[in-house]
């Protein structure tokens, strides 16, 4: 039998890291879409998702892709920033 309190309790401590991860990706996807720059498609078995017209992540679920999608973006962000300096 396992002990279910040192579940909950590492539960408890990863639980605001990732309620922060998921409220940043939603107010990041929400201003894409709100300015229409970005594009979710479902090819039947993957999500696909877009940002200024370039493919960006490929995942099973749509929160997957979603995150896959913000990680790159920032990369490549970052990227852009290092090749202009």
């Amino acid at each position: 039998m396992t002990d279910t309190s040192h579940q909950f309790a590492a539960i408890e401590k990863v639980t605001p890291a990732i309620a922060l991860a998921d409220a940043r990706i939603s107010r990041w996807s929400a201003g894409l879409m709100a300015e229409r720059r970005l594009v979710c498609e479902f090819d039947g078995t993957q999500w696909v998702i877009a940002v200024d017209k370039r493919y960006v992540a490929r995942e099973s679920t749509f929160e997957a892709a979603l995150h896959s999608a913000y990680a790159m973006t920032r990369a490549l962000r970052a990227l852009d920033q290092v090749r202009a300096a």
